[in-house]
């Protein structure tokens, strides 16, 4: 780590990551050459893992080849995620700007990710809205717990668990099409739902229990940083569910919030700040909450008011998040 970073100090209990690493990473590691720069494995991985999502995103298939191809891109950004920080320990080129990088881009895979599990579930409107929340949104948190707490913790299920679930969504989908988990059911309750009910509630356990190690550890204000952000998330779910606002727009506003959030969090970390209330989130959350009111009110909703209202989030977070990618490099190379 160069002088003068933030202290990186991690608590991964995941289950497979220690098996996965000692079968899957270590071996393959004194293949690659000494001078290859960690940073080249974190850009590739994050590339093929966009490849995937724009190639099912593009042709919008049912079943087929495109899954497949999904999977094994998915399974390639796994490995150079889990590689690249162990060929920088392995050479002795870890860095801060690595770190950041990889954090970094996460924030995006992440993103990338929950498409694809919507993609591969073949969920309806309300699920794309609440997996593409949930599940970058999980990333955010643990950012903002690390700025604020200093450690970088991860629970049991994290992302080789949940990748390693996806991979076998997407084959099944692959094999008998997406609304095989529509179709299969036990005990009343479809393996599509059994699927989004379990990655939804697991998601927002952790996210509360991140929520309360922080508050009874630095106290309750400590949690309003990140209570205003998820009160941005139930805004957007809010707002889909009651038809202020469109599938896109609300996929759309969520992928905002979450790439942005995430990325100010380790600015944050990386200029030794805490966390504070975001203003443009508690702004975009009142404009939410009035399209809901209006919604409500049996008023008819103008149809440009949701890609407006995501067409200004899209602005404002972007300038924002290039903002504090730019302070994050300018402050690593000092």
């Amino acid at each position: 780590m160069a002088a003068g970073s933030p202290e990186y100090k991690v608590v991964d209990r995941s289950i497979l990551l220690p098996f996965y690493r000692r079968f899957l990473v270590d071996p393959v590691l004194p293949l690659l050459p000494a001078r290859l720069n960690p940073n080249t494995i974190t850009h590739v991985g994050h590339l093929i893992n966009l490849g995937g999502t724009v190639l099912l995103l593009a042709l919008w298939p049912k079943r087929g080849w495109p899954f497949i191809s999904a999977m094994v891109l998915l399974q390639i950004y796994m490995w150079c995620d889990n590689a690249d920080g162990a060929h920088a320990r392995r050479t002795n080129q870890c860095s801060a700007l690595g770190e950041f990088l990889d954090h970094g881009l996460d924030a995006l895979n992440t993103v990338y990710i929950a498409y694809l599990t919507a993609m591969a579930l073949g969920l309806p409107p309300m699920g794309w809205v609440t997996i593409a929340l949930v599940i970058p949104g999980a990333g955010a948190v643990t950012y903002w717990e690390q700025t604020q707490t200093g450690v970088f913790r991860l629970g049991l299920l994290n992302q080789v668990e949940s990748i390693t679930v996806l991979s076998f969504a997407l084959t099944m989908s692959a094999i008998f099409g997406n609304d095989v988990f529509e179709r299969v059911s036990l005990f009343g309750i479809s393996a599509q739902r059994g699927f989004f009910l379990w990655c939804v509630a697991t998601i927002l356990f952790g996210m509360v229990r991140g929520m309360q190690r922080v508050a009874a550890r630095d106290g309750v204000a400590t949690v309003l940083p990140v209570a205003a952000f998820i009160a941005f998330g139930a805004a957007i779910a809010g707002a889909a569910a009651a038809g202020a606002i469109s599938t896109i727009a609300a996929v759309t506003l969520a992928t905002c919030a979450n790439v942005h959030y995430g990325t100010r969090m380790l600015t944050l970390r990386l200029h030794h700040q805490l966390p504070k209330v975001e203003p443009a989130l508690l702004a975009f959350t009142a404009l939410l909450c009035s399209f809901i009111g209006w919604k409500i009110a049996g008023f008819a909703m103008n149809p440009a008011g949701g890609p407006l209202l995501a067409t200004a989030a899209c602005i404002v977070f972007g300038a924002q998040a290039i903002q504090n990618t730019r302070a994050s490099l300018q402050q690593i190379a000092r």
